[in-house]
């Protein structure tokens, strides 16, 4: 894949990826060990109105459930 660093460590919403993957409101992109984002875009809320966001504490225990799990 064009641009991106095959051996540099990438979440999303927890979970390791090595290719593009969607994203939707509310999604968490994690680069690296210590640099966390979350995608914010009103425009793509829930069919209810509703955004299911986590804060980092949810979010830093969602990646170690999911590491666990995976043994990564």
């Amino acid at each position: 894949m064009h641009g991106v660093c095959l051996t540099c460590r990438t979440l999303v919403n927890g979970v390791s990826v090595s290719e593009r993957v969607p994203v939707k409101h509310g999604g968490r992109i994690m680069l690296g060990n210590n640099h966390l984002y979350r995608l914010s875009c009103p425009h793509t809320l829930n069919p209810n109105g509703e955004s299911e966001l986590m804060d980092y504490e949810q979010a830093m225990k969602e990646i170690s459930i999911n590491e666990l799990t995976n043994g990564e």
